[in-house]
């Protein structure tokens, strides 16, 4: 990454990445301030994906023995989901969510020692992407197109909010009708009415 943009060693990003306090909330909201600004375009695409990191033990929140996406076997890992910006200026990531599973949410033993906050209640990996799509577009993110895969279709179990005017296309990476029908409705129930713009 130094090399990459122009330093002669890698110091400060090792002091970033390992030493210094910063929050990731606001780097997160930065980014996104970032995206909306410079990358916006009449064809830009919201993409929800997951993806997991192997854990050797049991200590790092969230972890334990759940499917592993880039080997399709269980494995000791955590699972984050993510959402991405993408337009014909570029992309970047915009919003990020570590998916808590129950053996966490409901342990408070582990929950005080990871330092859980009390308001972080255990959510599906479809309702983590629901959280990210309402607070995109609590920032006025109108995406044109969203795409996910099918597992993001096939969670009806909660509904998200939202108004009438946002033109957004759906499409998951499953033809399956039914995922495609959740998640227009889902989107539909996030736009905007007329009169908020």
């Amino acid at each position: 990454m130094a090399e990459q943009v122009g330093y002669v060693n890698p110091y400060r990003f090792q002091h970033l990445l390992g030493r210094a306090q910063w929050s990731a909330d606001a780097v997160c909201a930065e980014v996104r301030q970032y995206a909306m600004e410079h990358l916006k375009s009449e064809t830009d695409i919201l993409a929800i994906d997951e993806t997991g990191f192997l854990k050797q033990g049991e200590q790092s929140v969230g972890v334990q023995v759940q499917y592993y996406g880039t080997t399709g076997h269980l494995e000791n890992c955590q699972v984050g989901v993510f959402m991405s910006y993408i337009s014909d200026k570029g992309h970047t990531l915009i919003d990020r969510r570590l998916y808590l599973p129950r053996s966490w949410s409901e342990d408070q033993n582990k929950r005080k020692k990871g330092a859980i906050p009390e308001a972080i209640k255990f959510a599906t990996s479809p309702q983590l992407a629901q959280q990210m799509l309402e607070s995109a577009f609590k920032d006025g993110i109108r995406p044109t197109w969203f795409v996910a895969l099918e597992v993001y279709g096939n969670d009806g179990s909660q509904a998200v909010v939202a108004g009438e005017d946002c033109q957004t296309t759906v499409y998951t990476h499953s033809q399956q009708e039914a995922a495609c029908s959740y998640w227009m409705a889902t989107l539909s129930s996030l736009r905007p009415s007329s009169a908020e713009g």
